[in-house]
């Protein structure tokens, strides 16, 4: 079976605004999904440099969970152990988007 990585899956949402981020109001831009989850990460990474990984995890039974499982396949992570299920919350995500905006000494991050 080789390198075996066991973890939780996160689909990370972050917002983007198209111009001056406005505290507390309606803010115009875009909004992406990443699939995170440190163990997720990992896997892929190991998948990057071809040493076949296994991943061991729980994903639910939306469209975010099979996306996370193709993609694991696409990068040739055994996915044979991802368990999907119906439970809700069997595949975490954020609760409330980041929304990434420059500032003079960088860029910050704002949970709405």
């Amino acid at each position: 079976m080789g390198i075996v990585v066991l973890g939780a899956v996160f689909v990370d949402i972050k917002g983007y605004p198209s111009d001056v981020y406005i505290p507390g109001g309606r803010n115009a831009g875009r909004v992406e999904q990443m699939h995170g989850g440190v163990s997720r990460n990992i896997v892929e990474d190991i998948a990057n440099v071809e040493l076949q990984p296994t991943f061991i995890g729980l994903v639910d039974d939306t469209g975010a969970g099979a996306d996370v499982v193709r993609k694991l396949k696409a990068h040739k992570v055994n996915t044979d152990y991802i368990r999907v299920t119906k439970a809700p919350g069997s595949l975490s995500s954020t609760t409330a988007a980041t929304w990434w905006r420059p500032s003079p000494s960088g860029p910050t991050s704002v949970r709405s």
